[in-house]
């Protein structure tokens, strides 16, 4: 499953010292601690789009990076997808499925 996106969520809550139940009362109990600890154990694949807005906001998360590592789009950009033309969905298709290399021209 998402044992690395877990891994990577642990060490941002961790960095942040806020303990898996802290994490559920500041979310207002959207994101229960013991759903939690199986996505950072790797038991449990990533949230989707909206979990993972109130995590990455909550943990000061960059968005486009939580998404990345979650191998999920987020809203605005799927709703853009739905819109786009052929030529910008091939384009879309090419990052997917080599992201490495279009990291590496948004460093420069």
């Amino acid at each position: 499953m998402g044992k690395k996106f877990g891994e990577y969520l642990k060490q941002c809550r961790l960095k942040k010292k806020i303990g898996l139940r802290e994490m559920e009362r500041l979310t207002e109990g959207k994101i229960k601690a013991p759903y939690l600890s199986r996505i950072e154990s790797g038991r449990e694949n990533p949230p989707g789009p909206e979990r993972l807005e109130i995590i990455a906001k909550l943990l000061e998360i960059d968005m486009d990076e939580i998404f990345y590592l979650a191998e999920k789009v987020p809203k605005d950009l799927s709703d853009k997808m739905m819109d786009a033309t052929n030529e910008e969905k091939a384009l879309f298709r090419r990052v997917i499925e080599n992201p490495d290399q279009f990291m590496k021209l948004n460093d420069k």
